[in-house]
């Protein structure tokens, strides 16, 4: 930048202490504040406005994320629990003629996103007929 002569007032007793307490010219002290204000001022300008943008599009994502939550939480609540199976089991077994296949459990674990194995002792615990491979009957179930 190219250099300019003004003149400008300042507090003597200002002018005073610079002198006692800084090596460098009032002239390279000033020309350092103003840079640092002036572009400071612009820079937290953009600073506040990309702020303003992010909480934006915060405001956005919130309510998707409260929303991702609740289904995380109701699909383990539902999904992992296997005692929440129990009804789909009885509806199961009646509509295969009192048994279950192992098959359809498989497929069960699969859609529930449980452990297979957890879900075949769970039958045999609650007294559920577990038969290899059985094929669905007339009635229509649902998992």
């Amino acid at each position: 930048m190219s250099k300019k002569k003004v003149t400008i007032t300042l507090d003597q007793e200002l002018v005073d202490l610079h002198k006692l307490k800084s090596p460098v010219p009032l002239s390279t002290d000033l020309n350092n504040y103003l840079k640092e204000s002036l572009l400071c001022a612009d820079e937290l300008e953009e600073v506040n406005k990309q702020i303003e943008r992010l909480e934006k599009k915060l405001g956005i994502l919130r309510p998707k994320q409260a929303r991702l939550e609740q289904l995380k939480v109701i699909k383990i609540n539902n999904s992992n629990d296997i005692s929440a199976c129990h009804d789909t089991l009885v509806r199961m077994q009646k509509a295969n003629d009192g048994v279950i296949g192992k098959n359809q459990l498989v497929l069960l674990a699969d859609y529930r996103e449980i452990n297979y194995d957890d879900l075949v002792d769970y039958c045999l615990e609650n007294g559920f007929n577990l038969v290899e491979i059985s094929q669905p009957g007339t009635k229509k179930h649902k998992f």
